[in-house]
């Protein structure tokens, strides 16, 4: 949710954080992965990884290419069916990850790390409504580089972690239009254990951000910053409680201070623990660079979404011999003022501030696991309920008043299988996403549906080597669906990985 701001991220919903942190190899680990699959799916890839216990570097590389030729069936008007091979939605991706890890005496670690990536792909075609209509489609060409440079600092108690880095991305539609942006970052947080009970961190971030886009004003550049604050407290015996302040600083309009605080109150018995947790959060999203300028349009008006949101949830997990049982449930509501939506008009899409959005909902989700000899097996599920509508529209005649947001599904549900004996592994998955509204909610709707997958695999040990080797099927029953409306999905597709591990 919005207490993920702390990290750096202004995202109303919440965020993603990946990170990469040494093993400390000692000696060198390889592994290889080759995939076959349907529709000229083609992935190759490698990554090793070598060290001594005081330094460690890993490499990785990839190669993709995906013709995405699958068929899918077309009615005309008078009600005869047609099957039409996809065209012009192809990729080709290629990328090379490397980083260099070495601890400094007993309590340093600096680290070097740099991505580069080309993403080559067309553009998926809208779904043709005549067999032999063309299917033209417009070309993207991504390059990416990421650079940082890292140094963590060990205390008796505490960390200080600081980090610069340069991040370049380069996108090319059609051989014509350029969108090109340059960073430059710089990050420090300091984490201090006061006591057993009692942990704060602190910290900042700023950035500049240089764009040369085709279709922004000239001197978009901009600095922003950040600074943030976080304590950690337990008030008794497993009782939690955690307050997050952030603010942050841009040229263009004043921002407020985010705070989020949450408990949780953890009960352990003799098979069974129980966790309690409440969260309460602001939080807001200032406009990008794309809301703010994309089209010459110059959108300098717009205001930053504001949120309020609130979250009650149960976690349960009971254990008793050879088997666990896991249950949670979560109860959320979510309020945005001035939520940033694009919408067509005229042949133009331009970015407008609606005026009051609410999110509410309940996220179940449950699993059972069972130690059997050789292996284990688990079966689970997950529903989720999320009502989210616009309750004020951009006008008094706002026809999307009181109706679910566009592609936002009411009714998501997943159940899933596993068995692993010895060295096989068989897993079941199978996820339904309820019907949605598209762009225009007064004609637009796509049905719900039903996907299947399943996997199957076997691991094979030479001394310290291994081969896995893994099998899928992917959209079982070859459902046809759409996740965005007129643009197809595949049927049944099948995918075989291949996966070495040596060790020396």
């Amino acid at each position: 949710g919005g207490a993920s701001s702390l990290h750096g991220s202004d995202a109303i919903g919440g965020s993603i954080h990946l990170s990469s942190i040494p093993r400390w190899t000692n000696g060198t680990n390889v592994q290889l992965r080759q995939d076959f699959g349907s529709f000229g799916n083609v992935f190759t890839g490698a990554r090793i990884e070598t060290g001594n216990g005081k330094w460690e570097s890993k490499t990785a590389v990839f190669n993709k290419v995906l013709k995405n030729n699958f068929h899918y069936t077309i009615q005309d008007r008078i009600g005869d069916e047609y099957e039409v091979e996809q065209e012009n939605a192809s990729l080709h991706n290629y990328a090379l990850l490397q980083q260099f890890h070495r601890k400094i005496a007993q309590n340093g670690h600096f680290a070097i790390k740099g991505w580069y990536g080309n993403n080559y792909h067309q553009v998926q075609p809208l779904m043709v409504v005549t067999p032999d209509q063309p299917q033209v489609g417009d070309e993207i060409v991504d390059r990416n580089l990421r650079l940082i440079a890292s140094y963590d600092h060990y205390f008796s108690k505490g960390t200080l972690q600081a980090a610069t880095g340069y991040v370049w991305d380069y996108q090319l539609f059609n051989q014509t239009d350029l969108i090109e942006t340059r960073r430059i970052f710089a990050d420090i947080q300091q984490d201090w254990n006061f006591t057993e009970k009692t942990a704060i961190r602190v910290g900042g971030n700023t950035t500049y951000i240089d764009p040369e886009v085709h279709s922004y004003t000239a001197n978009a550049s901009e600095w922003r910053g950040d600074v943030f604050i976080s304590a950690n407290h337990e008030l008794i015996r497993n009782w939690q409680w955690n307050l997050n302040l952030r603010k942050t600083f841009v040229p263009f309009t004043a921002s407020p201070v985010a705070p989020s605080l949450s408990t949780s109150y953890r009960i352990t018995a003799r098979r069974i623990t129980l966790v309690t947790r409440a969260q309460a959060e602001r939080s807001y999203r200032i406009p990008t660079f794309n809301d703010r300028y994309w089209g010459n349009l110059a959108r300098t008006d717009l205001e930053s979404e504001n949120g309020r949101s609130y979250e009650v949830g149960q976690n349960a997990l009971i254990g008793y011999g050879k088997s666990t049982f896991e249950a949670d449930v979560s109860i959320y509501t979510m309020n945005v003022d001035n939520w940033i939506a694009w919408k067509p008009t005229g042949n133009l899409w331009r970015p407008f501030n609606l005026k009051e959005v609410n999110a509410s909902g309940i996220e179940i989700t449950s699993k059972y696991k069972r130690i059997i000899e050789n292996g284990s097996y688990g079966i689970g599920g997950m529903y989720a309920f999320n009502d989210t509508k616009l309750l004020q529209g951009i006008s008094d005649d706002d026809p999307s008043v009181g109706y679910q947001l566009p592609y936002t599904p009411k009714h998501r549900a997943v159940v899933f299988a596993d068995l692993t004996i010895k060295n096989y592994r068989f897993s079941m998955n199978n996820a339904f996403t309820g019907s949605r509204f598209g762009m225009d909610v007064r004609t637009n709707k796509l049905v719900a549906f039903n996907r299947l997958d399943i996997t199957a695999a076997k691991n094979f040990f030479l001394r310290q080597n291994a081969i896995s080797i893994e099998a899928q099927v992917l959209n079982v029953l070859d459902v046809a669906y759409q996740n965005v409306e007129g643009y197809a999905m595949p049927g049944r597709n099948y995918l075989l990985s291949i996966n070495f591990f040596i060790h020396n």
